[in-house]
């Protein structure tokens, strides 16, 4: 069944991730993504910045105690996610709605920067991460 109302983002960080913990001890990543596109005028052959739109997103779980470790304001990222839709009233009475970005995947955007992986394992019970040791007698990886 095909995801009703998938996006995904390539944008910037707009402010440092905020790293909470819930009272169930999962973890919450909120963070601020800028993205604007980019055209060629034809006249001056010249790229000229469009628009930018700003879009709240968070990060749960695993994933949001990986991103928080991992980005940073500035970086340029590829976030896949869904739309989350939340509305509110305001103490005064006025109503109040917003569109934030429910992230199921994020990483740098390789073309403006490297990244060093280290993968990581999971033990039961969620939460413990250790790094993975490499497998003894050299590199395996057909990938590398």
């Amino acid at each position: 069944m095909p995801i009703e109302n998938a996006v995904v983002i390539v944008g910037t960080i707009t402010r440092d991730p905020e790293l909470k913990f819930i009272p169930s001890g999962q973890a919450l990543l909120n963070l601020g993504i800028a993205q604007n596109s980019r055209k060629l005028n034809k006249d001056t052959q010249e790229w000229e910045d469009g628009d930018a739109r700003f879009f709240d997103a968070t990060v749960w779980g695993p994933l949001a105690e990986n991103a928080a470790e991992t980005l940073n304001k500035g970086h340029r990222v590829i976030v896949v996610g869904t739309l989350d839709y939340e509305k509110w009233e305001t103490p005064e009475g006025d109503n109040r709605s917003k569109v934030k970005i429910k992230v199921d995947a994020i990483g740098p955007d390789l073309k403006w920067a490297t990244a060093e992986v280290t993968k990581i394992t999971r033990e039961s019970g969620g939460g413990s991460q250790r790094p993975a040791t490499a497998p003894s007698g050299g590199n395996d990886n057909p990938f590398l």
